[in-house]
């Protein structure tokens, strides 16, 4: 029974020895195994890393580059706008350059329009007197005129009596000794052949009187002249001249004397 209980005892240690071996020796292989597997995970951690190190370093460069171009055309374009701003101000700064030249020119223009002195050249200044002072003359013309004869001026051989002024005849009126002498009765007109009259013949008892020393007045408006034809002034009728060209004439037309007024007149 000892010796039974001495082999079982022998095996059991025998077991255990083979056992604790195995245990060893699987957790040896176990172990190596985990070693290696660390190592290869650890490469391939840092070979994953260094990847991705890699390629997030060649998109960095990549957007940088990306970056840089896009700067480059922006300054380009900015430039672009600058130079653009450039010329439009520069325009701009010419464009009132002109404009006030042209606004100092008008203005000296205008004024010697208005005010210049230059001989020969009308202002608008000149032609207002010069139209005042036509209307004042021609009222002057216009108003009736009462003169007394003078008889020196009468020849009383022939009863004719030469009047002081030239009249429009519609208006003519004679006085011998303050009555109201008749045409065809008391004196005929001596017409020319454009119809004025510078004397009348004395007839009858007017011729009589005015033998005798009467008191004679002659009454009438100034004879206006004769028209040049339609639209034109009768040549007695004071009236402004104007040295201004028309543009719409041929050359060398439509100037004028240049004179501030034109001469007035009717009388002799």
């Amino acid at each position: 029974m000892n010796a039974d209980i001495s082999t079982e005892k022998a095996a059991g240690d025998a077991a255990d020895s083979s056992l604790e071996a195995k245990i060893n020796a699987d957790i040896s292989t176990e172990k190596a195994a985990g070693d290696a597997a660390d190592t290869s995970l650890e490469a391939k951690i840092d070979a994953d890393v260094s990847t991705e190190k890699a390629a997030r370093e060649a998109a960095d460069s990549s957007i940088e580059g990306v970056v840089a171009a896009n700067d480059k055309q922006f300054q380009q374009f900015k430039s672009n706008v600058q130079t653009a701003t450039n010329s439009i101000e520069s325009r701009i700064s010419t464009e009132e350059e002109a404009r006030e030249e042209a606004d100092s020119s008008l203005d000296t223009r205008v004024n010697e329009a208005v005010f210049n002195t230059t001989p020969g050249v009308d202002s608008m200044d000149e032609m207002i007197t010069g139209f005042n002072e036509a209307m004042s003359l021609n009222v002057q013309s216009f108003f009736p005129m009462k003169n007394q004869v003078d008889l020196g001026d009468y020849d009383s051989e022939k009863g004719l009596l030469e009047l002081s002024r030239i009249y429009q005849p519609e208006s003519f009126m004679f006085f011998i000794n303050g009555l109201l002498a008749e045409e065809g009765e008391d004196y005929d007109l001596v017409l020319e052949e454009d119809k004025t009259f510078e004397y009348i013949t004395l007839l009858g008892d007017a011729k009589t009187l005015a033998d005798n020393g009467a008191k004679m007045a002659e009454y009438g408006i100034n004879h206006f002249g004769e028209s040049a034809g339609p639209g034109s002034v009768p040549s007695n009728i004071s009236q402004v001249e104007s040295a201004i060209v028309d543009p719409n004439a041929g050359e060398g037309e439509g100037e004028g004397e240049g004179e501030g007024e034109g001469e007035g007149g009717g009388g002799k």
